[in-house]
């Protein structure tokens, strides 16, 4: 059951550890929820998300208002971002799949149909998504800083979302 005021994150620890500050609020997708802060909060928490990846989703909202995504010692190919790009191509190996998803919202229970374009399970298929990474660093549009004994990759939802479609 998924109660963004109190389910810790599955992600990691920087999700759980924001969410006891007060200029943080929690989306309340179920499958993908993310910490939000910043004079734009209410504009990304208002997301409809009729599909996870979809035209009205949160993910959306990132390119529309150009949002950057930082990589925290992991590699783009763990960016979540790029299955919008899949969805909004309608990909072979994924298909829509609606999952009743238990919530408490508002202080109240209920179960919502979530529907979210995910790997087709007889597919083998494998994301790579490396064409992007290596034309976006050749572009400089991707930023590294060495971060103790990893890094730190930020880049821009404009710019993600320009190189993946031009691929």
């Amino acid at each position: 059951e998924f109660d963004p005021k109190t389910t810790p994150s599955n992600v990691g620890i920087l999700g759980n550890w924001v969410s006891d500050l007060p200029e943080f609020h929690r989306s309340n997708h179920p499958i993908y929820s993310h910490q939000i802060a910043g004079p734009l909060a209410g504009r990304l928490l208002n997301a409809k998300n009729s599909t996870t990846f979809g035209n009205d989703s949160i993910f959306t909202k990132f390119e529309k208002l150009n949002a950057r995504f930082i990589m925290l010692g992991c590699d783009w190919q763990y960016c979540t971002y790029f299955h919008k790009f899949e969805e909004e191509a309608l990909v072979p190996y994924r298909e829509y799949k609606i999952f009743p998803c238990k919530m408490i919202l508002e202080n109240k229970r209920q179960t919502l149909p979530v529907k979210m374009f995910v790997r087709n399970s007889i597919i083998n298929a494998e994301n790579d998504f490396s064409l992007v990474v290596h034309k976006m660093q050749k572009l400089g549009l991707i930023t590294n800083e060495p971060l103790w004994r990893g890094k730190i990759s930020s880049a821009t939802a404009v710019d993600l979302a320009l190189t993946t479609r031009e691929i």
